[in-house]
């Protein structure tokens, strides 16, 4: 019951405020498209820098994979190298 009437008392409050809130002026909704496309921007600009990054991680292990193999193919004529020596 204290809940049921908590929740109505928050409710009334709730609309209380939205009824004294003032009507948007021109230059407010203006200025909140203006918020909202800067916010659309910056979630482009985070997209793009986000999909830069993997990018940049893939191309990073590609040169990890390269290093590897051309550490392997050093060993392995290394390997022939000795061989070939001992004969």
């Amino acid at each position: 019951m204290k809940r049921l009437i908590l929740m109505l008392l928050v409710s009334v409050a709730v609309l209380m405020m939205a009824a004294c809130t003032p009507p948007l002026t021109q230059s407010d909704k203006n200025l909140m498209e203006q918020a909202i496309a800067a916010s659309n921007s910056a979630k482009a600009d985070a997209d793009r820098a986000e999909a830069a990054a993997d990018r940049s991680v893939a191309a990073a292990d590609r040169s990890e994979a390269a290093a590897q193999r051309a550490e392997d193919a050093a060993l392995k004529c290394e390997r022939v190298l000795e061989s070939s020596m001992k004969k």
